[in-house]
């Protein structure tokens, strides 16, 4: 096998087609021997568009061209699919949002600081080239309006910029995204290594 990636009961297989296909009747026949099987449904083929998939087991999984590649949900390259996905975001956030008010203030704050907020996007930001993109200010937009609904306030900017900040700073815990993408670019280009304070320069003069 070129390429094994898997966590619990999802997977990745890469390769030639041919072995690509033989790793799969592999998988297919251990799962037998445990009364598994692969849920066709849910099973990708990532390709070129040009690519001529010729075995039947793999021509009966979803053919996603490799453009549109994801990796846990984040897209892995740039271009108009990453706005879409920030689309989708938004409108999952919005509906959310909407539904925030069933619930009591307290609660809903808890909701969108922990779940709903910054975390929800984490897997884009730490993923897809997302710094520059147009998504990231209607995300925040979005979760301003949101705070201020749940704070009954109108939130100017500035404080708007210090309810973002973390409770430890004095705010509210509810991140801006647009600001948290430049910290998932940098630590991307430039992991943090152990043991080093994540806050120290990599270079000093």
């Amino acid at each position: 096998m070129e390429l094994v990636l898997g966590y619990l009961d999802n997977f990745s297989l890469g390769g030639h087609q041919n072995q690509v296909a033989r790793d799969v009747q592999q998988v297919n026949e251990v799962g037998d021997r445990m009364e598994l099987s692969l849920n066709v449904n849910k099973c990708e083929v990532v390709a070129d568009p040009a690519t001529t998939i010729t075995d039947p087991s793999l021509q009966s999984f979803e053919h996603i061209a490799t453009q549109d590649a994801s990796l846990l949900g984040a897209l892995l390259f740039r271009d108009p699919n990453l706005d879409n996905a920030w689309a989708e975001c938004y409108a999952d956030l919005s509906t959310a949002v909407n539904r925030l008010s069933l619930i009591s203030p307290q609660d809903a704050l808890c909701l969108l600081r922990d779940s709903i907020s910054a975390p929800w996007v984490h897997h884009l930001l730490q993923r897809s080239p997302s710094v520059d993109n147009a998504g990231l200010a209607s995300f925040d937009e979005l979760l301003h309006t949101a705070l201020c609904r749940i704070t009954n306030c109108d939130l100017t900017d500035t404080q708007w910029l210090q309810a973002s900040l973390t409770i430890r700073e004095h705010g509210l815990g509810v991140r801006q995204v647009a600001c948290s993408s430049y910290f998932f670019s940098f630590s991307c280009k430039h992991p943090i290594t152990p043991g080093r304070n994540p806050t120290q320069p990599l270079l000093s003069g």
